[in-house]
């Protein structure tokens, strides 16, 4: 069965203490707030470089990896990866990038999958 990556955004400790004062927040998390709120193809691209690969999802399909993704009890589809801020993948969520076995980018938006 096809093996799917997800990226998501992990924050680090350290880029959750340096967002400080509302009227200076950094670029990166504005770039970051985009692809959560009304994310869209060119947001997200621009915000990949705060992605972190976070899991493996073994599927059959995109929608077969949203709901596994969704699914506490479907855990032994995921194979959960190490990233730099040390917390596991959450659920699928709007603005996460799924990239399929033959490496086409997709991301989680309000009605399924956008195409990167």
């Amino acid at each position: 069965m096809p093996v799917y990556r997800v990226y998501q955004v992990k924050l680090t400790q350290e880029q959750s203490e340096s967002i400080g004062d509302q009227n200076n927040v950094p670029q990166w998390y504005k770039d970051y707030i985009d692809t959560t709120i009304y994310p869209n193809a060119e947001k997200v691209n621009k915000a990949f470089y705060l992605y972190s690969h976070v899991g493996n999802v073994t599927a059959k399909s995109l929608d077969e990896v949203y709901h596994i993704g969704n699914d506490p009890c479907v855990n032994e589809n995921i194979e959960y990866v190490t990233n730099p801020s040390g917390r596991n993948m959450h659920n699928l969520t709007v603005g996460d990038v799924v990239i399929d076995p033959e490496g086409n980018k997709y991301f989680v938006n309000f009605t399924g999958f956008g195409e990167l």
